[in-house]
């Protein structure tokens, strides 16, 4: 480890930090400018990034797969609203402001959980058994 020389100033005690921090070695160097396998070395590298391949899209680009992404999120958005409407028929606030029978409010509250619950249900049949094979099969196409 080498050691500091005190007449730095940046080690010395009496003088004031000036911001001064130690650069690095790298940036000391010279640079060559006349060297050809430096001149080859960036000719490689730009023939690289012109030659790389588009990337290609990971899902489908189809009215069909649109169609049922479409449904899908449809299902789960009517789900969220159905289990947050259903959890807040049970505030106390809510069932006083309505003056609905409490039988008729749990039926309610019951049959929109259910609800929920079937969608979710149709969204993830319509994930695993409709949009996977779909999303694979374009996969494999563009191997």
């Amino acid at each position: 480890m080498s050691r500091r020389n005190p007449l730095n100033e940046r080690y010395q005690k009496d003088t004031k930090p000036k911001g001064v921090s130690k650069r690095s070695a790298a940036s000391a160097k010279p640079v060559r400018k006349s060297s050809k396998a430096a001149g080859a070395a960036k000719t490689d590298t730009a023939k690289k990034k012109a030659t790389t391949p588009v990337r290609l899209r990971p899902v489908p680009d189809t009215d069909e797969y649109r169609d049922l992404r479409k449904k899908w999120w449809i299902a789960l958005g009517v789900a969220t609203a159905a289990i947050t409407l259903s959890l807040v028929l049970t505030l106390e606030p809510v069932i006083a402001a309505l003056a609905i029978d409490p039988a008729l409010l749990y039926i309610i509250r019951t049959a929109l959980s259910w609800c929920a619950l079937g969608l979710v249900a149709f969204s993830w049949w319509i994930d695993f058994k409709q949009l996977r094979p779909m999303i694979r099969a374009h996969k494999e196409e563009q191997q």
